[in-house]
């Protein structure tokens, strides 16, 4: 689960059969408004359960990744706020 943006994000994983292991079903990215907790969107990621996020700030993307490989990737570059940028630059003098 991840909060961003007043969103609310979750992953999900439902079995084919009980005790098939991480290699079947699917994994699910659920969306939610965090503060009304309406569901606002779903998405499937791919078969196999869903390990994540990890959030790759330089491409704006919040990645998933299933037990055989398989990348997920969710658009994140429009949320406000999260490019990464230069807080100024250092400056420094020389003294004689």
């Amino acid at each position: 689960m991840t909060i961003m943006d007043n969103k609310l994000f979750l992953s999900t994983w439902k079995e084919d059969t009980p005790c098939g292991g991480i290699d079947t079903g699917i994994s699910v990215l659920q969306e939610y408004d965090a503060l009304t907790g309406r569901q606002t969107g779903t998405e499937a990621m791919f078969m196999g359960r869903a390990f994540g996020p990890s959030i790759d700030l330089d491409n704006g993307v919040m990645k998933f990744i299933s037990s055989t490989g398989a990348v997920y990737n969710k658009d994140i570059s429009k949320i406000p706020g999260i490019s990464p940028l230069t807080l100024g630059r250092r400056l420094i003098t020389h003294s004689e």
